[in-house]
C-alpha cells in the first residue's frame, strides 16, 4: 500500500500553517464551552444542596418562607388543630387515639 500525498498547496492540507491554526482554535474554544458548562452545573448543585441545607435548618430564604407560610397557613386551616408549624410531627391517627383513650377509660376495651 501506497502513502496517501496531499499536494502542500491544497487548502485542506491537514499540516497546513492556517489549518493547524484554525484547529487549535477551535479546540480552544471547545474546551471553554466545555469549562462553562461544567461550571454551570457545579453551580447549579451547589445552590440546591445549599437550599436544602437551609430548609432542613430553617433558615430558607424570604421566598421560600412565604410559600412555607402559606402552605402551613391552609393546612392549619383544614387540618385538626394540631399542626403549629412545619416542623411538628403530624399524627395521621389522632381521632383513632383519642377515641381508644375514651374507651379505655370507660374500661370498655
Amino acid at each position: 500500500m501506497g502513502k496517501l500525498n496531499i499536494a502542500h498547496h491544497k487548502s485542506y492540507h491537514p499540516y497546513r500553517r492556517d489549518n493547524i491554526e484554525r484547529v487549535r482554535k477551535d479546540e480552544e474554544a471547545a474546551a471553554r464551552q466545555e469549562a462553562e458548562k461544567e461550571s454551570k452545573i457545579a453551580l447549579a448543585d451547589t445552590e440546591a444542596r445549599l437550599t436544602l441545607l437551609r430548609e432542613r435548618a430553617g433558615l430558607g430564604s424570604e421566598e421560600t418562607r412565604a410559600v412555607e407560610g402559606d402552605t402551613s397557613a391552609s393546612i392549619g386551616q383544614a387540618g385538626t388543630g394540631n399542626s403549629t408549624g412545619s416542623r411538628k410531627h403530624i399524627n395521621l391517627f389522632e381521632d383513632l387515639e383519642q377515641v381508644c383513650v375514651l374507651l379505655e377509660e370507660h374500661h370498655v376495651i
